[in-house]
C-alpha cells in the first residue's frame, strides 16, 4: 500500500508502509533499552531508545530528507572516522574525548547513512534476503547474549563475573594499548567497510 504522503508525482519518491518491519526494527532497542534502564545505565538506555524512536518517527513520515547535506557528510565520513578512531586509541577509556568521539561520529553516520525511500518499491532479492537473515542472526544473537548474562548476573556479584556481559570479556584486551589500537582499528574499518557498502 502506498502511503498517501508519498504517492507518486512527476520525479517523485514512492514508499510503501510496512508497518510489521517498522514494529520489528522499533521494537528491538525498545526492549534494550528497557534493560538498560532497569540496570540503572540512562546513557545506555538514551542509546537505544534515541534510534527506536527515529525509526518510529521515520515510518511517520515526520523526519525531514536531508539527501543534499549527506552526500557532504558521506565525503567527510572516512576522514571523521578515522580522527575518531585515533582520539579512541589514544585517549583514556570512558574519558570525555572518547564520549565526544563516538557521539559526533555516531550522529554524523545517523544523517549521513539514512536511507531516503527508495525510488521504486520492488521485492527484495536473494542476496538482500540472506543479508538480512544474517544481520538478523547476530543481532539476535548479540541481544539474547546479553540478556541472559543480565539476569543470570543479577542474583550476586560472584553470579554477575560468572556470567560475563560480551564487554567485560573485551574488557582485559581493552585495557591494554595494543589491544585497544587493534579493536579500534578493526572497529573503524568495520563500519567503514559496511558504510562503502551500504552506499554501493
Amino acid at each position: 500500500m502506498i502511503d498517501p504522503r508519498f504517492e507518486r508525482q512527476p520525479g517523485a519518491v514512492v514508499r510503501t508502509r510496512r508497518p510489521w518491519a517498522t514494529a520489528v526494527w522499533s521494537a528491538a532497542p525498545v526492549l534494550a533499552g528497557l534493560v538498560q534502564v532497569i540496570r540503572g545505565e540512562a546513557a545506555d538506555a538514551v542509546i537505544f531508545l534515541v534510534p527506536a524512536f527515529l525509526v518510529a518517527a521515520d515510518a511517520a513520515g515526520a523526519l525531514p530528507r536531508w539527501t543534499a547535506s549527506a552526500g557532504r557528510l558521506r565525503q567527510l565520513l572516512p576522514i571523521a572516522t578515522v580522527a575518531a578512531g585515533v582520539v579512541l586509541a589514544l585517549t583514556p577509556r570512558h574519558g570525555v574525548a572518547d564520549g565526544v568521539a563516538v557521539t559526533a561520529l555516531g550522529t554524523a553516520v545517523l544523517v549521513a547513512a539514512w536511507p531516503d525511500p527508495p525510488p521504486e518499491p520492488r521485492p527484495a532479492t536473494p542476496l538482500l534476503r540472506r543479508s538480512g537473515a544474517v544481520w538478523a542472526a547476530v543481532a539476535l544473537g548479540i541481544a539474547l547474549w546479553e540478556l541472559v548474562s543480565f539476569l543470570l548476573g543479577l542474583p550476586s556479584p560472584a553470579a554477575s563475573i560468572a556470567h560475563p556481559a560480551i564487554s567485560d570479556l573485551l574488557d582485559p584486551v581493552a585495557d591494554v594499548p595494543a589491544g585497544r589500537v587493534l579493536l579500534v582499528t578493526a572497529w573503524t574499518l568495520a563500519g567503514l567497510g559496511l558504510l562503502h557498502r551500504g552506499w554501493r
